[in-house]
């Protein structure tokens, strides 16, 4: 994984060295220490994300200083509405990279199996975007329409898609959902996922496929699959409990 080797090794020399990054820079480490943290099962701490400066940061680095005030908001137990209703002021003024604050938070939230996060993830995703205007209406212009008819402003708004269509895999399972989960998967194509999160997504994959299937067998061969990946990936987190009780 690049969080123990590349990014890893980049940061420990950063801060051994006391080398001065920008501060774009020095909040992409500090998020990347924290999620490496959550994946040791090691303590993270709030990031004060309220108090930020985000005028010049890129949403999807916002979305992950987002995802890691949501998940030590979690370990401690605090409500993070906070969060979310900065994320969605974000969004609705935002012009061109809406949903770009979305992708991290996709991570966090499979990560800790919050399905009411997903739920706010999806609202956010198939809603139409707007644009706020002054004494604080809401125009309906500039909608941008997801899945199907998804207007795809980058090239990289691909990965947001199969990213997505994981999360929904997931949520279609958690409300038993059979006919979405059949036409989720359909969906997959895995020969689009962005190879810097190929196995991230692959290991949330194989959940899905565990609890989308009834056959023992075949059930045996994505739990070996899930295994495999988490041997290879070595985090403490990623257990066969976390399989088995993924959906409790």
């Amino acid at each position: 994984s690049s969080l123990n080797s590349y990014y890893g090794l980049l940061y420990s020399i950063i801060k051994k060295e006391k080398i001065k990054i920008r501060i774009d820079q020095d909040l992409f480490f500090l998020s990347i220490d924290n999620f490496r943290n959550l994946l040791l099962k090691k303590e993270i701490k709030l990031i004060k994300y309220l108090e930020i400066d985000k005028k010049s940061l890129h949403p999807i680095l916002i979305g992950r200083l987002a995802s890691i005030e949501i998940a030590a908001c979690k370990k401690m137990n605090i409500n993070y509405d906070y969060v979310l209703n900065d994320l969605s002021t974000l969004i609705v003024s935002s012009k061109n990279h809406n949903i770009d604050y979305l992708y991290e938070i996709k991570t966090i939230s499979l990560l800790t199996k919050d399905f009411s996060l997903m739920e706010w993830i999806a609202s956010h995703e198939k809603t139409y975007i707007s644009k706020v205007y002054s004494n604080n209406q809401v125009s309906s212009k500039n909608e941008i329409f997801w899945y199907d008819d998804f207007i795809f402003e980058e090239a990289y708004h691909f990965d947001h898609l199969q990213y997505s269509f994981i999360l929904q895999l997931i949520l279609a399972i958690h409300k038993k959902k059979i006919r979405e989960i059949t036409s989720i998967l359909k969906k997959i194509d895995k020969k689009k996922w962005v190879m810097s999160y190929y196995t991230y997504l692959d290991l949330f994959f194989q959940i899905g496929n565990y609890y989308s299937v009834e056959n023992k067998k075949i059930k045996h061969i994505f739990l070996e699959n899930y295994n495999k990946i988490t041997r290879n990936l070595n985090y403490p987190i990623f257990d066969q409990n976390y399989l088995k009780n993924y959906f409790d």
